[in-house]
């Protein structure tokens, strides 16, 4: 497991969509992807199930402004 340096983290606003990388904007599978310790960032990481994925972009695009 990759350790998270929080004092190097930065803020991320959750939003619906896609968002260009350091918008500042991303969506909860960016923040999956980040946490997991991916090289890049993306909305359907490799340590997540597809299917639960989809679901939760499909949530954070109607819950997300």
């Amino acid at each position: 497991m990759t350790e998270i340096d929080f004092d190097r983290l930065q803020p991320l606003r959750v939003a619906k969509g896609s968002h260009r990388k350091g918008s500042g904007y991303g969506c909860a599978m960016n923040v999956v992807s980040y946490l997991n310790g991916d090289a890049e960032i993306t909305d359907l990481p490799d340590c997540s199930d597809e299917f639960l994925a989809r679901l939760v972009q499909g949530l954070n695009d109607r819950l997300a402004h």
